[in-house]
């Protein structure tokens, strides 16, 4: 005989997905945070270098502008393999702030549209909540962006005229006693538009292409058709919005899902 599961059994509430309290709205932060600082320890040396590129005619007039490969290169023969991890603090400290809110702020401004919309958001839902979220998580950063920025740069400059930051934090408060605090915020408009951009690029247009995927997968189940990439168009008598239940996921998985309603 057939065992039956009661999945509202207060055994198996821990594991269900989009529990309340402080743990369902901390997920999408955490998970977002954990993510982007992981990431930037990644690619911190070839985001050094892009820096360190976009100033290179300003440092050395006239001179030729090095390829990537050189520059690397080069600076690991004057100063060792730590020098292309110059300002990971300041890099890991702003992905611990800004990508944990842009990406955290993007997961619950979703959450809170499609409980409102009954899970039907369009495309330009998505597309302000990714502009939103990106634009407030700028405004936060903005201070590490420029310190890490100034890490990068400082030695590129001559011996005399380098500052010699110890880490994040020195660079940011020596910055706000040399030229105030407002210089923890330049170019803080043009990061803004940057900002907004890369949300909707990354996390609008990857929610919007999980979506459709899911949908064409879904009605070419229901008409009992193979779920092989790319599906014939779906038949528009036939189709019915829906979104993929959290079931259909692997236990060990299920708390990867942010929380639907």
């Amino acid at each position: 005989m057939p065992s039956t599961i009661d999945h509202n059994s207060p055994a198996l509430r821990p594991l269900a997905v989009g529990g309340g309290g402080f743990a369902k709205a901390a997920q999408p932060f955490a998970c977002g945070g954990f993510a982007a600082c992981f990431a930037s320890t990644i690619i911190h040396p070839i985001d050094l270098a892009k820096v360190r590129l976009q100033l290179f005619s300003t440092a050395n007039p006239g001179a030729p502008v090095p390829s990537f490969p050189t520059l690397i290169s080069n600076m690991i023969k004057e100063g060792g393999v730590g020098s292309i991890y110059a300002g990971i603090d300041a890099s890991i400290m702003r992905q611990a702030i800004y990508g944990t809110a842009r990406i955290g702020l993007h997961r619950t401004f979703s959450d809170m549209i499609e409980e409102k919309m009954a899970g039907n958001v369009p495309f330009w839902m998505k597309t302000a909540s990714g502009m939103a979220s990106g634009a407030i998580a700028v405004c936060i950063g903005t201070p590490m962006d420029v310190a890490l920025v100034r890490m990068q740069s400082d030695s590129m400059k001559p011996e005399a005229e380098r500052r010699h930051y110890k880490h994040v934090i020195d660079a940011m408060s020596r910055t706000a006693q040399e030229e105030g605090i407002g210089a923890l915020w330049k170019g803080l408009y043009p990061n803004i538009g940057r900002g907004m951009a890369m949300n909707v690029g990354m996390l609008a247009c990857y929610d919007q292409a999980k979506e459709v995927r899911s949908d064409r997968k879904n009605m070419a189940r229901d008409d009992g058709r193979a779920t092989t990439w790319p599906l014939p168009p779906p038949d528009p008598a036939r189709a019915v919005r829906r979104r993929p239940s959290s079931r259909t996921l692997p236990k060990p998985f299920l708390w990867l899902r942010s929380p639907r309603a």
